[in-house]
Parts: C-alpha cells; sequence; structure tokens
C-alpha cells in the first residue's frame, strides 16, 4: 500500500461517523478514533472507502454508496452534488475571488485550515483522494442536515450558505435548470451518472 493511501485511510477514518450518530460532530469522533489509530489499528486488511477509486473504473461509484451509508446521506444525492460541481471530474479546481473550490465535491479553502489542523487532511490528498474528497463533503451536507433539517434549502446551503441574501443562491443551486434535485431525480430513475454528467 503506497504512503498517500496509508494517509488518507488513517485521514478518512478520523472523519467518518457512525451511522447511529445523533450529531456529526468530527471533534468528538476524532478524540474517540485516535488511539485507534496511533495503534495502527485503523489500518486493517479491508480497503478503506477512501482507496483505490478511479472514474475510469467500474466501481468508481461505488465509492457514493460506501460513504453515503456511512454519513446516512442518500448516495444519489451525493452524486447529484459531484455532478453538479464538478462533473464528476475528481481534478477540477475552481479558483475564485475568495479562494478555490477542489475536487469532485468542490471543497472550499475555507475548510482547509480546519481540516488539516484537526484531522490531517490536505489540499494535496482532497485531489488525490477522489473518495476522501467526497467523503469531505459528506460531512459538509451531514452537519447541515442535523443543524437546519433535510430539506431542498439545506441542500442549497452547500452552495451558497445560510444568509437571506443568499437565499437565490440556494435555490439556483437545487432548484434550477440542471440543479441538484433535478440530478437527483434522474438519477432516482436509473440514469447513468456519466451520462448525466456528460462524462460518456
Amino acid at each position: 500500500m503506497s504512503r498517500i493511501m496509508v494517509k488518507a485511510a488513517l485521514a478518512i477514518a478520523t472523519i467518518m461517523l457512525s451511522q447511529q450518530a445523533l450529531a456529526y460532530s468530527l471533534k468528538e469522533y476524532y478524540a474517540h478514533q485516535a488511539p485507534v489509530i496511533r495503534s495502527g489499528a485503523a489500518t486493517s486488511n479491508k480497503p478503506s472507502p477512501a482507496q483505490g477509486y478511479k472514474t475510469s473504473d467500474p466501481q468508481f461509484l461505488q465509492c457514493f454508496q460506501d460513504v453515503g451509508k456511512r454519513y446516512n446521506v442518500n448516495a444519489n444525492l451525493l452524486i447529484a452534488h459531484a455532478i453538479k460541481e464538478s462533473h464528476l471530474d475528481p481534478s477540477a479546481i475552481n479558483r475564485q475571488p475568495n479562494g478555490e473550490a477542489v475536487g469532485l465535491m468542490q471543497i472550499h479553502s475555507q475548510w482547509f485550515q480546519r481540516l488539516e489542523r484537526d484531522y490531517h487532511i490536505t489540499r494535496r490528498m482532497l485531489l488525490a483522494e477522489p473518495c476522501l474528497n467526497v467523503s469531505v463533503g459528506a460531512w459538509i451536507i451531514a452537519n447541515n442536515f442535523s443543524s437546519r433539517g433535510v430539506s431542498w434549502d439545506t441542500v442549497g446551503a452547500y452552495f451558497g450558505g445560510y444568509a437571506d441574501s443568499k437565499a437565490d443562491e440556494r435555490l439556483w443551486y437545487y432548484g434550477g435548470k440542471g440543479g441538484v434535485r433535478e440530478i437527483y431525480r434522474r438519477l432516482q430513475q436509473g440514469e447513468d451518472p456519466m451520462l448525466v454528467a456528460g462524462r460518456r
């Protein structure tokens, strides 16, 4: 196993929350997992969901299933976010006046300091490990659902935040043509995610 894969496996173990958890607190989960990680028990023979997935591989979309189960977020909703954000391009980088967003789920640079400080997840890892990127995106979505409730407006907050002034951006993100809601419904009807993303 390569060093980056081991590092990604350890990093993802610090942020994947139990499905039974009522609150999505990375700090509490990290504190619980830290002794396991230090002992090396977190690296088993069973592949971590953070490892081994490339968009060219048939099992690539299994990452979304694995992560969705861990965070109790519908896998098709995660895929819909990734299609909306990056057209399923794990190397996507979107530079903006207020920072940048990277990878499948377009993790914004506002998260970088916290992710690296508390969970040893770097920008490079978010680009090198697509499933790690999906896991961080799912963590953000799960936190939003936990704090604001499950709604399409909360889905829109992944892009636009919660400020009243951002209501139009939230609506565009989930409800506009090509929005997350439309993509999600197409996926639920059985359409090929790669076709929906325009990658085939």
